[in-house]
């Protein structure tokens, strides 16, 4: 929140999510509002920071304030009935598995054939098993550097309960003790067959929801369920193998024009630049014993 004082400086004035933004080492960015803000802190639970490069790409788009955006949509089409697809990045290297033991294709990011989002659905659709369709949410232009797995649980805040005693969730599977209920009388005791008032039973597998008193059709249930990962998300930031000793001199000893820039490409020998040395101080942050110059 601020406020403009007549000779057009700027003054801020902290709120209570302030206070809980500096529990968190999560400061405002400027001129960010209490909703853009709140997000940003929500999003340590959801999204958390850590050692792996998924925590590493997580921690440095919330310090920015940047949000992933759905970009590749993965699709298989094999009739096959033995085929268990599954759709792996890691390490900036994006596999597809028509079955445990089938890898229908696999490329490295930084590489010049897939090194953009619409480069590497190109690619993707050359496969004999797998289609891949370049979401609107982003030009195709961007590095597929860019590019994250998006999580497979997906979280659902406020979802409204029907005024009836058997209903399904509009999502499952249904991660185990994540339901939370804002009807604790309708939904005061979990047991496999309810038999009185307060009694509720979940199958999570398919969502379904059986109780004994009647719901009054307005309150709400959170939970989180099992997404089957299919799409691919976006955010601006790419980070080189952070196994490599090579990535690490770079980050400590270049001057970078830009967070896409190769070791191959950097400019000369100095001290990062404003940019670069928030994302060394992340780093630093979330695995002190892992980074150093």
């Amino acid at each position: 929140m601020r406020y403009v004082i007549d000779d057009g400086n700027i003054s801020y004035v902290r709120t209570g999510l302030d206070n809980l933004g500096l529990l968190f080492d999560l400061p405002r960015l400027p001129e960010e509002n209490n909703a853009a803000y709140r997000a940003r802190i929500e999003s340590m639970f959801a999204k958390p920071g850590n050692a792996t490069y998924t925590g590493m790409v997580n921690s440095v788009a919330r310090e920015f304030g940047y949000s992933a955006v759905d970009a590749v949509t993965i699709a298989c089409t094999s009739e096959d009935p033995t085929a268990n697809p599954k759709i792996i990045l890691q390490n900036q290297t994006l596999s597809l598995y028509l079955t445990p033991t089938d890898l229908e294709g696999q490329w490295f990011l930084r590489d010049a054939t897939v090194n953009t989002i619409t480069k590497l659905a190109q690619a993707i659709n050359e496969t004999t098993s797998f289609t891949a369709t370049v979401n609107s949410d982003v030009t195709g232009n961007e590095s597929s550097m860019g590019l994250i797995q998006k999580s497979s649980h997906d979280w659902v805040i406020d979802e409204i309960i029907p005024a009836s005693t058997s209903f399904h969730l509009k999502h499952a599977p249904i991660v185990p003790h994540t339901i939370v209920f804002e009807d604790t009388d309708v939904f005061y005791r979990y047991i496999a067959t309810p038999a009185k008032a307060g009694d509720f039973s979940i199958d999570l597998t398919t969502g379904l929801i059986k109780t004994i008193s009647m719901p009054d059709g307005q309150s709400h249930i959170a939970y989180v369920y099992q997404n089957n990962i299919t799409t691919l998300q976006y955010l601006p930031i790419g980070l080189l193998n952070l196994n490599s000793q090579e990535a690490r001199h770079w980050f400590f000893t270049t001057k970078s024009t830009n967070i896409w820039d190769s070791p191959e490409n950097s400019l000369y020998p100095a001290k990062p630049h404003g940019f670069m040395q928030r994302i060394i101080n992340e780093l630093m942050k979330n695995c002190p014993s892992q980074w150093g110059p």
